[in-house]
């Protein structure tokens, strides 16, 4: 064999394996956010535990969204409800997949209650 024929054998196998790296990731990036989610795995846990400690560390019930917003930053989604002044903020953990989530409900215009893992 020359020397031609191992490097472009090599090149070959290099490219083969990459392609299968980036499949492997395809897969597996999705597939452990969908078993963290579903399971609460330690990145909702973490998630949800660190957005409770903000909420009680800042004494954030009673106060406004405003303030809500600086301490946990921008949610994930907004829920509206009939009554004027209330809503709740969603914070997902994996926004590309919104569940076990982090919900700080608003009555009145001012933080009422947070809920942990909400699905």
């Amino acid at each position: 064999m020359t020397p031609v024929v191992r490097v472009h054998e090599m090149k070959k196998k290099t490219v083969i394996w990459g392609v299968i790296a980036v499949v492997v990731l395809l897969v597996a990036v999705p597939a452990y956010i969908v078993c963290d989610v579903v399971f609460h795995g330690p990145h909702v846990v973490n998630y949800n535990q660190r957005c409770e400690r903000v909420v009680t560390e800042q004494n954030l019930i009673g106060q406004l969204p405003k303030a809500v917003e600086a301490a946990l930053g921008q949610p994930t989604s907004v829920y509206w409800y009939d009554e004027a002044g209330s809503f709740t903020l969603n914070y997902a953990p994996h926004p590309s997949f919104p569940f076990a989530t982090f919900q700080a409900h608003f009555n009145n215009g001012r933080l009422n209650s947070i809920e942990m893992y909400d699905d």
